[in-house]
């Protein structure tokens, strides 16, 4: 490391533990005993690299007294000279470890937020950021820009390929939280704890600039989201309040359980969020649970005071009606006939034919468990060849019946894991998943029927589960037009045109399927 190299490394890390001690000092409300190398380090040339190394211990030292909330908390009352020393901190160090990954967070939000004046315009200022996607993606491109100026005399970690790939998520992800609806939903989502997980497995990758700029535009996105619903639901939690005192209820009304009109008047919105999301998290908790109890009980009574919560284990249940049989008098009694043995006749034939149908609907029923069962296999075979392919190579994945091509984006799809995710970025990939398997059962059942077309039976079964598959196939195609228009409205033209290339595929499969089976003549059958 060059002379000035040394000098500018000094200087950072001395504004980095100035920070620290100022944080701590606010926090403790007392001033701190310091090392006496810490608190005038020698900068000449033969002793600066003492110096460096020293405070660089001493560093790892305060970064485990600093909290997320304190750097949250102590970065409004910062120039920005010292906030850019604190990202080349973080950056140089590359720490793996969670609570430096959310300062880090905490650090280049503030300065996306809060660019120099005589920078690059605050996407706070920008209205549509949160209303098309590539107003956010020329935000995080000119941040990146600036993070590329701040870290220019920096080591910036490699950006691996696979974390290239990863990067894209934060484009579903933006499209996720434009659907929230409601804060009680953004809460229910999970969308927190996924976003953590994404950002934690960039690894060191994280401190990339392309990967910082990414992260702090989705943070001032989601910003803006989560106070927009969380300023609603609190508005619409205190006028339900209001209105049921107002129509002479009282403080000690139960809304619902345990939860009264008073703790709906005590939600104090800013002390809320004037605090470090982590320490607020059971606050978002309680204010997420009485939006749905308020939104339940808006056409519902309250309950008044002494009264049994609906649903209270020690409520009594109503009393049952008793059956319609039980309540028929016995055969011979007054007011009774016997019954003629033709309709008894027709009672036994009746059921006798509702037994027949349901033996048939069992049937069908196993038949289409065994239908979705190949197709789970299917479906494995593919994620399996996926997973272990060459994410650079090209994706002619081998099965039983041959090869099926898969495009990139198809390939993404099987090798993305959603879960139970509902959300734009998992109905494009089930849709895409979908289609092609379908389109592989449809080419195995295709060439067994053709086998044995000229038996007298054994074709049968192979048509039945062709039939099946152009059923299944409707139901798919329908979501995926649907996801089609999504992409379309959004302006994502490669997802649009890959949903769009798998549903022309699938057309033209069931059209050839379709001419098949109509071409079907019992009669002209060879028993064998």
């Amino acid at each position: 490391m060059g002379e000035q190299d040394n000098a500018r490394k000094l200087l950072d890390l001395a504004a980095v533990h100035g920070f620290d001690i100022a944080a701590l000092e606010e926090f403790l409300g007392h001033t701190i005993p310091l090392p006496r190398d810490t608190m005038e380090p020698d900068s000449s040339a033969d002793r600066i690299q003492h110096s460096i190394d020293t405070l660089t211990r001493w560093l790892d030292v305060l970064d485990m007294a600093i909290t997320p909330p304190m750097i949250r908390s102590a970065m409004s009352q910062i120039g920005h000279e010292v906030g850019e020393a604190l990202i080349r901190y973080f950056v140089e160090k590359k720490s793996g470890q969670d609570i430096d990954r959310d300062k880090t967070d905490c650090i280049i939000t503030y300065l996306c937020r809060n660019p120099r004046p005589d920078g690059r315009t605050s996407p706070e200022s920008n209205e549509h950021i949160n209303e098309i996607y590539q107003a956010a993606a020329d935000a995080a491109l000119e941040f990146e820009a600036d993070l590329y100026r701040i870290l220019q005399d920096t080591t910036v970690p490699h950006l691996e390929d696979q974390h290239v790939q990863l990067l894209k998520e934060f484009e579903f992800l933006y499209h996720e939280v434009q659907e929230f609806r409601s804060f009680d939903q953004l809460m229910d989502s999970g969308i927190l704890g996924k976003v953590k997980d994404l950002k934690k497995a960039f690894g060191e990758s994280f401190y990339h600039p392309d990967v910082l700029s990414t992260v702090a535009i989705y943070n001032v996105v989601f910003g803006r989201k989560f106070d927009a619903l969380f300023h609603e639901a609190s508005l619409q939690i205190k006028s339900f309040a209001e209105r049921v005192q107002k129509e002479g209820g009282s403080l000690l009304n139960r809304v619902e359980g345990d939860i009264t009109v008073k703790n709906l008047t005590e939600v104090e919105e800013d002390k809320i969020l004037e605090q470090d999301y982590t320490g607020a998290k059971e606050e978002f908790r309680k204010v997420s649970n009485f939006k749905k109890v308020v939104d339940q009980r808006k056409v519902g009574r309250i309950q008044p005071p002494g009264a049994v919560p609906q649903g209270a284990p020690n409520a009594a249940p109503a009393m049952a009606a008793p059956p319609v049989a039980a309540m028929a008098p016995p055969s011979g009694m007054p007011g009774t006939r016997e019954v003629a043995p033709s309709v008894a006749a027709q009672q036994s034939q009746a059921r006798k034919e509702e037994v027949e149908v349901l033996a048939v609907s069992a049937s069908a029923m196993m038949d289409n468990v065994m239908e979705e069962s190949k197709l789970r296999n299917i479906q494995d075979q593919i994620k399996n060849f996926i997973k272990a392919a060459d994410p650079k190579g090209s994706y002619i994945v081998p099965l039983s019946i041959g090869t099926i091509p898969l495009s990139a984006a198809e390939a993404e799809a099987f090798r993305a894991e959603y879960g139970t995710e509902r959300s734009f970025r998992a109905d494009l990939a089930q849709s895409l998943i979908g289609l092609n398997i379908v389109g592989a059962r449809m080419i195995q059942e295709l060439e067994e029927f053709h086998r044995k077309e000229n038996s007298a039976y054994l074709w049968k079964p192979h048509a039945d589960s062709l039939t099946y598959l152009i059923n299944k196939a409707a139901k798919i195609m329908a979501i995926a037009d649907q996801v089609a228009e999504v992409a379309q409205q959004r302006g994502l033209t490669e997802k649009q045109m890959a949903v769009r290339g798998a549903l022309q595929r699938m057309r033209a499969q069931i059209a050839q399927i379709t001419a098949t089976l109509q071409q079907i003549n019992p009669s002209k059958k060879t028993a064998y």
